[in-house]
């Protein structure tokens, strides 16, 4: 080849943006080195399952409030913002009967509003809404179908060597781009897509047939075996009954690998979809995001034209 001519060489590195989504005018912050946490308010009356998966639609989490000092700040974020509403928190005792916050974490401090006592309340009513009045915050408990507003927060904690990171990564058929994590924590899936963003990752989206496979392949490759038929989180979900089931990455699933019977929303409130392996392939369940599952990271291999002067 004559000189000035290039020749195209494609090499593969690992691709990781942060995931992050601007909302201009949305975000509230309160900064406390060395975590900075933004609250988003959300305009619209939507269930507490609608409001789980809006916040996790823009790389937040229902917000959860671990502290008095949290329950000021927002009572305080209310007050000047002139906030009357009542808004969602990811309190909830959907799964086990008793108070969790969304991601799991046993809920230990309390600030229910005097005027109904926890005890009056309907046992049904299993999800945790937050009202202010005059200048504090006062928690109440909810029907989660209820239309209240909500309240998403970010924790930024990813560090670049955490995008880096490679170790512990397990790959399917060697002609697609993907690697993934097989984590053996069992957490709720709210928890499951922090977990996976921590490691500059996303829950995993199962787009087409072809993916379901190369996720089983990973599995093998693993060693993951049906010992005690494991349950994973992938990242699909729906907001309500009839709504379409999508993915975290934006899509709308337009392939399914459901179990037989599935998915019957056999509880009323299984909005979030599990898979685990069979003998030959990947197999689907919906479930309530709530309960406590193993789950799959993802991280895409992109394809990057480095150029060579000959």
């Amino acid at each position: 080849m004559g000189t000035g001519l290039f020749c195209v060489v494609f090499l593969f590195v690992l691709g990781c943006g942060n995931g992050s989504k601007e909302y201009e005018n949305a975000y509230v912050e309160v900064t406390e080195p060395p975590i900075t946490q933004n609250f988003y308010f959300g305009k619209t009356g939507v269930s507490y399952y609608e409001a789980v998966h809006t916040c996790l639609e823009k790389s937040m989490q229902l917000v959860s409030i671990d502290g008095s000092k949290k329950n000021r700040d927002l009572a305080k974020i209310m007050k000047d913002s002139g906030g009357v509403d009542r808004y969602w928190t990811s309190g909830n005792k959907i799964s086990k009967g008793t108070w969790f916050w969304g991601k799991g974490e046993p809920i230990d401090y309390y600030n229910w509003t005097p005027d109904i006592p926890v005890h009056m309340a309907n046992y049904n009513q299993k999800c945790i809404k937050i009202a202010k009045s005059e200048d504090k915050l006062y928690w109440e408990q909810a029907f989660c179908n209820e239309k209240n507003l909500y309240i998403c927060e970010k924790t930024q904690t990813v560090s670049k060597r955490d995008c880096d990171a490679t170790e512990n990564l397990v790959q399917g058929n060697s002609h697609l781009h993907f690697k993934y994590h097989i984590g053996e924590e069992i957490i709720t899936y709210p928890k499951a897509f922090d977990v996976c963003r921590s490691m500059c990752m996303e829950l995993v989206s199962i787009e087409s047939e072809q993916k379901n496979q190369d996720i089983f392949q990973a599995f093998v490759n693993a060693n993951v075996t049906r010992t005690n038929d494991p349950l994973f989180w992938s990242s699909g979900y729906h907001k309500n009954k009839l709504s379409a089931w999508k993915w975290l990455n934006g899509e709308t699933a337009s392939f399914f690998s459901w179990a037989p019977g599935e998915p019957n929303n056999g509880r009323g409130d299984e909005y979030c979809i599990e898979f685990k392996r069979t003998n030959t392939t990947m197999v689907w369940n919906d479930q309530p995001c709530e309960e406590k599952r193993m789950f799959v990271c993802e991280r895409v291999f992109k394809r990057i034209p480095h150029y060579i002067r000959i």
